[in-house]
C-alpha cells in the first residue's frame, strides 16, 4: 500500500525530515533523528518509515556497516522539497 504524501507533509517534522535528506543526500538515518531538533527519534522515525511508503524517500544499505542506511530522496520527494523550502520563503518573506 502506497502512503498519501500529502497526509505525511500535514505531520509534525514532516516538513523538516523532508528538507534535511534534500540538503544532505545519503544522510545516515541515524545521523537524520539526531538533527531534527524539537522531535522524539520515535517520531522522526515514524515519518521517515511512512515518507518510503509513500516514495518520497528511498534507502541504500551500507555495504560497510550492517546496520547503515542512507536516505536520499526520490523524484517525487526531491520536488515536494523544493516546493517545500519555496512555500517556507513566501511565509517568512510576508511576515518581515
Amino acid at each position: 500500500m502506497q502512503g498519501n504524501p500529502w497526509k505525511i507533509f500535514e505531520e509534525s517534522h514532516a516538513h523538516t525530515v523532508l528538507v534535511l535528506i534534500k540538503d544532505n543526500p545519503g544522510i545516515l538515518r541515524s545521523d537524520l533523528y539526531n538533527s531534527v531538533i524539537g522531535a522524539s527519534r520515535p517520531t522522526v522515525q515514524k515519518r521517515v518509515d511512512e515518507m518510503i511508503v509513500a516514495r518520497l524517500v528511498r534507502v541504500e544499505r551500507s555495504r560497510t556497516h550492517s546496520a547503515g542506511q542512507y536516505l536520499f530522496l526520490t523524484e517525487q520527494g526531491q520536488q515536494i522539497a523544493e516546493l517545500a523550502v519555496e512555500m517556507k520563503q513566501i511565509i517568512e518573506d510576508r511576515n518581515v
